[in-house]
């Protein structure tokens, strides 16, 4: 076996097997320097908001705050409020119409079960800590 290792290892001293080796390397992607401009601008907007609506905490996935998906169509928050459920359902419309081309749905985490709740807080992070 020690005989067979010896190509392999010579291979690798190569600057050309270097590279290839580099190159298969795990990465983590990140997205462009734009969409991620975009995003924080799109969540200080978010952010601004809420803040008027009353709403005191906002949790979102993590992939929407990472930017890992370029055009976030579809935006599900997280919140903690003290407004009823009509008034939640207002703000969603309104948030609608000053956000054109995405659909911002509000779920309140005090209407959430218990087993729910820790299932999906494994995915969120905090938009803001407090707003």
């Amino acid at each position: 076996m020690k005989k067979e290792m010896k190509p392999i290892k010579k291979a690798m001293n190569n600057k050309v097997s270097r590279r290839i080796e580099k190159g298969l390397e795990y990465k983590e992607y990140q997205p462009s320097w734009w969409i991620r401009y975009r995003r924080k601008s799109l969540l200080e907007k978010l952010r601004k908001q809420l803040k008027e609506c009353g709403v005191q905490r906002v949790w979102a996935h993590n992939h929407f705050l990472k930017a890992e998906e370029k055009k976030a169509r579809n935006i599900t928050l997280y919140i903690e409020t003290k407004i009823s459920e009509h008034e939640i359902h207002k703000l969603e419309s309104e948030l609608d119409r000053i956000f054109k081309r995405r659909r911002i749905n509000l779920i309140n985490i005090n209407t959430l079960q218990p087993a729910i709740k820790d299932y999906v807080f494994k995915d969120l992070s905090p938009l803001d800590k407090t707003l």
